[in-house]
C-alpha cells in the first residue's frame, strides 16, 4: 500500500521509448528534461538529482557478458548483482555517492536496457519506484514485462509438477563411460 501511495505520488507510469523499442517505467512528476541520446534517452529531474537512461545496444558490438563486466568495472562497487542467461541487473553506489540501478537484456539482436543513477537521500521515495521499473521494463516494446514473464515461468513450473511423474519430464541418468577394448 506504501509503495502503490509513493509511485501515484511520484506520477509512477510506464511509456513506450521509441528510441529503444523498449517499455520503460518513470516517476514523470520528477521528469523535468528528457532528451535523444546515441542510442536511447535521457530523462533528468530539474535538479539532476534523478537521471535514467534507456540503451539499445547491437549485439554484433557487444555481448551481454561483455556489457555486465564494463558495468562492473564502470561503477564499482556493486552491493547487489544477478546475471541470468540473457539478462542482468546490477545495483551499488556510484563513486561520487549516488546509487545506482542497470538492468539490461539480450533480445538476440541487441541489447536493450536502463540505468537509473539518484541522490541517495531520495530512496525512500524512489526505492519503490526502481522496484516497479524493473518490474515493468519490457525489453521489446510488444513483450511482456519482467513480472509478467516471471508468472509466465512460475505458471509453467506449477503446471510441470502438477502432472504425473510419467508426464513430468526429468534428467536422464548420466551415460556410464565405455572402455576402451
Amino acid at each position: 500500500a506504501d509503495a502503490a501511495r509513493v509511485r501515484d505520488g511520484v506520477g509512477y507510469r510506464t511509456v513506450r521509448d521509441d528510441a529503444t523499442d523498449t517499455v520503460v517505467g518513470i516517476p514523470s512528476r520528477l521528469i523535468a528534461t528528457t532528451e535523444r541520446v546515441r542510442r536511447g534517452m535521457r530523462l533528468r529531474s530539474a535538479g539532476g538529482d534523478i537521471d535514467i537512461v534507456t540503451m539499445f545496444i547491437p549485439r554484433a558490438e557487444r555481448s551481454l557478458v561483455e556489457h555486465y563486466d564494463m558495468t562492473l568495472r564502470n561503477r564499482p562497487p556493486a552491493h547487489y548483482k544477478v546475471y541470468r542467461g540473457n539478462w542482468f541487473v546490477i545495483a551499488g553506489e556510484e563513486r561520487t555517492g549516488r546509487s545506482y540501478y542497470v538492468r539490461m537484456h539480450d533480445t538476440g539482436s541487441a541489447l536493450r536496457g536502463f540505468a537509473i543513477s539518484y541522490d541517495p537521500a531520495l530512496t525512500p521515495i524512489l526505492g519503490p519506484v526502481v522496484s516497479a521499473m524493473s518490474s515493468d521494463f519490457r525489453p521489446q516494446a510488444g513483450g511482456l514485462s519482467v513480472a509478467e514473464s516471471q508468472a509466465d515461468f512460475s505458471s509453467l513450473r506449477s503446471r510441470q509438477a502438477a502432472l504425473p511423474p510419467s508426464q513430468n519430464l526429468q534428467p536422464l541418468p548420466p551415460v556410464a563411460a565405455r572402455q576402451a577394448p
